[in-house]
């Protein structure tokens, strides 16, 4: 089975990729995330840094 990555910005658009290469999700009709693994990857690690200097700003404004 196959599936094309949802992420308009994946490196891999348009391209039919293996069911293997999608996280399971039991929230979706077929079990599977719409974003293939790099892209999801990808994004959360851009939002662990994001927070991750969230967090430093907050603390630095309150502990100095």
């Amino acid at each position: 089975m196959t599936k094309k990555c949802g992420n308009k910005n994946c490196k891999q658009k348009g391209v039919e990729q293996p069911i293997e290469n999608f996280y399971k999700d039991s929230r979706f009709p077929d079990s599977r995330n719409y974003e293939c693994n790099g892209c999801k990857k990808e994004r959360q690690k851009k939002w662990s840094e994001k927070a991750k200097q969230k967090r430093a700003d907050f603390f630095a404004m309150y502990i100095g």
